[in-house]
């Protein structure tokens, strides 16, 4: 078995959920399940967070991860997942499943998206055994627009909807090439142009804020190349016929650096915490060598 990390993005089902989570148990190595729930406030929200609940309480075991997200905001989900990624595949080198039967459009299209970019990542639907109705309302028994016709209460079709299993699993087919990840290099000059508000006047700002040399005929050529292929890949866009030739991010290129910065952000606590841990045993093993 390849060892693999799961990650199911938690909606109104249940059943489905855990059908699928129990098919690729059966069938791969997986070491870690990450259970992303709606953090909203409202009905969606609700039986996401219960059903994460749930879940995490039922795959006990398997010490399940819970984490927050909008999954209505394409932005949000891909930072999410990128996160994941860079955890699971690039330093745990593990393969990772994605579940989207209770996703969002917006958290669909970012799972496909991240899926291109690693041919590590795959994403899968559970098909329901059945087909479920409208969501009623939430703070209501009955709903206005069928005059109180006795249509179940949200409670009693979220508890029937959530029970509803699924056949099996049906992974998403996508092209064997996947899409070129920037280098180190190419992510440190993302990050440096997001600081920057997402633009530069010109490649010599650029590596400026890099650090380097701008009067450096070869450092200029490198950073040109670098321009160019991340211009070609989506994530820059240069100003054509200008003189000084000013570029920014593209709005892909922006939500990628942001999900880059965020995951800097969790190694630099996890390493600061690692540094405070050592510092603590140091000093405990010092106090009783004295």
């Amino acid at each position: 078995m390849e060892p693999s990390a799961l990650v199911c993005m938690i909606g109104f089902d249940y059943q489905r959920i855990l059908d699928g989570i129990k098919y690729w148990y059966a069938r791969r190595g997986i070491q870690k399940t990450y259970l992303l729930y709606d953090k909203k406030k409202d009905k969606y929200g609700f039986a996401s967070a219960h059903n994460a609940r749930e879940l995490e309480r039922d795959l006990k075991l398997f010490n399940p991860q819970l984490i927050g997200y909008n999954p209505q905001s394409y932005e949000d989900t891909f930072v999410t997942l990128y996160g994941i990624i860079k955890q699971e595949v690039d330093q745990n080198r593990n393969q990772l499943v994605v579940d989207c039967t209770s996703g969002t459009k917006e958290s669909y299209g970012a799972s496909i998206t991240i899926s291109l970019m690693s041919e590590w990542v795959s994403v899968y639907i559970v098909p329901a055994n059945m087909r479920g109705t409208e969501v009623p309302q939430h703070d209501q028994e009955t709903c206005q627009a069928c005059n109180g016709s006795g249509r179940l209460s949200f409670d009693e079709w979220f508890t029937e909807k959530r029970g509803i299993g699924g056949l099996t699993p049906q992974v998403i087919h996508l092209p064997g090439n996947r899409l070129e990840r920037p280098t180190k290099e190419e992510e440190f000059v993302l990050t440096r142009l997001e600081e920057h508000k997402g633009q530069a006047e010109s490649i010599k700002a650029l590596i400026t804020w890099c650090g380097e040399n701008p009067f450096d005929s070869a450092i200029k050529n490198r950073f040109s190349r670098m321009v160019s292929k991340l211009c070609n890949a989506g994530f820059l866009e240069e100003e054509v016929g200008s003189k000084l030739k000013p570029l920014k991010l593209t709005e892909f290129g922006r939500i990628f650096s942001r999900a880059l910065k965020a995951h800097q952000s969790i190694e630099a606590k996890v390493a600061s915490k690692s540094l405070m841990k050592s510092d603590s045993l140091f000093l405990e093993k010092n106090a009783v060598t004295t």
